[in-house]
């Protein structure tokens, strides 16, 4: 018997002791003891910058791409995709359960270029972004009868704690260094090593880490892989911004193609919310590396079979969105010149914060803001000085520093680095978290 089998069995009885309390009531109120969940701590945040009145508010909270204007952005490929799709009429029929493979090949075609050798060793399923990939890999760890470990390297992004602390255990692995604000690999290598988890999973970030934007080097990533393979560990790839370091997918994969190169036997999960713009599409993929052709088409099938019991069916329309751009010579350089022109703004931004810090002289080695990669800064003030960022400087960030650079701009980059200066010299009297 298996856990999700236990677990569901747990919940049943949970749900008719709850009935049967309702009816020794008299009243028959079945939903009664489900409580409210918690709210969402960045949307808090952003219903708190849309109430604030100031004309000079900032919003770094949220993890999307902004224009220098800042609006929402969208690839002029996309557009013409769109309208291409329109005018052929394209249809809406169901997809099969693993996805659009066009999509599949092309999406891991991206990484590990159009190498059938190495293609057809990966097993592929179109998902519901990153997270739909994610929770495929926690369902199939739900799955043994007994709680699975995975490894993960904090801080990392709120929602991977979400997906995973329910059905496995979590073991946390330190990579951030609060003195340089930089990546701590002596660290992360002796917490690999005195957790003794063979066999269990860790979860990486292939680039521009959320919500530091803290990357390993090349040389880091290798010893990585080298005590992934000491440990019998099996990597899990987060990979939600791919192409949104350098715009070149070849060189902001490195760390995929190194583990392939070490014989990793692994998971990477794709998404194309951030490097398309294709946020409410809600298009990813699962990629699940293998030793040979003949498992990645068992392991296909194995993961096809758990996403038709979740989804039914993957979505046709983004993938055939995709689809077209990649496939349109025209369309398929438009968009990469596009992706080369937002990622020059944000390296862009990220040097006039740093040398709005050097001009106001403020305390303190600002360096990490041009160092670390991708939409976020990991910003070294405290909870409290990131509460006075908002409640008195009208600059909303996440209470961890983390803030998003692509929400800067030539207009408000000068309000953000005053705000900093200011509280980072002026300390303030300690506001109380607002509830959220």
């Amino acid at each position: 018997i298996n856990a999700e089998y236990m677990g569901n069995c747990e919940m049943i009885k949970s749900i008719l002791r709850s009935s049967i309390r309702c009816f020794s009531s008299g009243k028959y109120a079945p939903f009664a003891n489900i409580p409210m969940a918690p709210g969402d701590a960045i949307f808090g945040i952003i219903d708190r910058f849309v109430k604030d009145t100031s004309p000079q508010k900032v919003n770094l909270s949220i993890g999307v791409y902004r224009t220098a204007e800042g609006e929402p952005f969208c690839y002029e490929s996309i557009r013409k995709a769109e309208e291409e799709m329109v005018q052929n009429d394209v249809g809406k029929d169901y997809e099969p359960y693993e996805g659009n493979p066009d999509y599949t090949r092309q999406a891991k075609a991206l990484v590990f270029g159009d190498n059938p050798e190495i293609l057809d060793k990966i097993a592929s399923v179109q998902t519901v972004s990153g997270c739909g990939a994610l929770c495929l890999v926690e369902r199939h760890l739900a799955s043994f009868a007994t709680r699975q470990k995975i490894l993960f390297l904090e801080p990392t992004w709120i929602n991977h704690s979400n997906l995973f602390n329910k059905n496995c255990d979590i073991i946390t692995v330190n990579m951030y260094d609060p003195v340089t604000n930089g990546f701590l690999l002596d660290s992360v290598l002796s917490d690999i090593k005195k957790n003794p988890a063979k066999g269990s999973m860790i979860l990486l970030q292939c680039c521009a880490q959320n919500p530091t934007g803290i990357d390993p080097t090349e040389k880091e990533w290798e010893a990585i892989s080298r005590a992934c393979k000491d440990h019998q560990l099996v990597p899990l790839v987060d990979s939600a911004y791919l192409g949104f370091v350098t715009a070149d997918f070849k060189k902001d994969s490195y760390p995929l193609r190194l583990l392939l190169e070490d014989g990793h036997e692994f998971f990477f999960c794709q998404s194309f919310s951030k490097n398309m713009a294709i946020y409410g599409e809600r298009l990813g993929a699962l990629q699940v590396v293998c030793k040979d052709k003949a498992k990645a088409k068992r392991v296909e099938n194995y993961f096809a079979t758990i996403s038709r019991e979740i989804n039914g069916y993957a979505g046709s329309y983004p993938a055939r969105l995709v689809n077209t751009v990649w496939k349109n010579e025209a369309l398929n350089k438009s968009w990469l010149t596009d992706l080369t022109s937002i990622t020059d703004r944000i390296f862009t931004v990220r040097r006039k914060l740093y040398e709005k810090m050097l001009e106001l002289k403020t305390p303190g080695n600002w360096e990490y803001i041009v160092n670390q990669r991708g939409l976020f800064t990991y910003l070294k003030l405290s909870e409290k000085q990131c509460e006075e960022m908002m409640a008195k400087k009208h600059v909303y960030l996440l209470h961890s520093g983390r803030a998003c650079v692509a929400g800067l701009n030539n207009y408000n980059v000068d309000i953000v680095g005053k705000a900093i200066h200011e509280v980072v010299t002026n300390p303030q009297p300690q506001f109380a978290n607002p509830t959220i």
